[in-house]
């Protein structure tokens, strides 16, 4: 097993509550030499299962989307893709670490170390990127605006143009291709609970 991708558990939550949930394995691919939504797509729906997020925590916010995923890894690449399917819609958020969970959006977290401190990626629904580290909420460092740019692919079937808030029903899907961050020791993402084996 690839040193970079050292995983012994990864645990999915739901708004901050962690959850204990069946094991679930990330799969190996080949490296995909040509990044781009459909390459990325196909690659991750022929090698990939989905998995459903089917968990709330905040009992004030009745309302939950329907999401699911796919994730792999080749040993130095994460690749994730994810199928939104929503009543209201809105992307407000173009610059690189601005607020985009005040949009619609997806996230994900990696704790590299077990040490507690964790990257918090967060992700509109036209692809705006937020990468944060640390131990928490309060107490996180930005990663530079330019790194993110070079190193971290994103493409939405939304486009990248921003919009207000729209209300309907809405689907949407966003590939998103990140580096790896050292040894990945424990994987925490958002809305989902899951231990994981690579």
């Amino acid at each position: 097993m690839n040193q970079l991708y050292r995983l012994l558990a990864i645990t999915f939550f739901v708004f901050g509550k962690v959850t204990a949930q069946p094991a679930m394995n990330i799969p190996r691919i080949d490296p995909i030499s040509s990044i781009n939504f459909s390459n990325i797509s196909s690659i991750l729906e022929a090698g990939s299962e989905v998995h459903q997020i089917g968990l709330k925590n905040w009992e004030a916010y009745p309302y939950k989307p329907q999401v699911s995923f796919r994730i792999a890894h080749d040993g130095s690449t994460l690749y994730l893709k994810f199928y939104v399917t929503e009543n209201h819609i809105l992307a407000q958020r173009t610059e690189t670490n601005s607020s985009t969970h005040r949009d619609s959006c997806v996230e994900f977290f990696i704790d590299p170390d077990t040490s507690g401190a964790y990257y918090n990626f967060e992700f509109n629904c036209i692809g705006t990127t937020h990468l944060a580290y640390g131990p928490d909420r309060r107490n996180r460092t930005f990663i530079d605006p330019e790194l993110i740019k070079k190193e971290i692919f994103t493409a939405s079937t939304l486009g990248n143009s921003p919009f207000e808030e729209r209300s309907g029903e809405f689907s949407w899907e966003m590939t998103v291709v990140t580096p790896s961050v050292g040894v990945i020791v424990v994987v925490v993402m958002a809305l989902v609970g899951h231990r994981v084996t690579m």
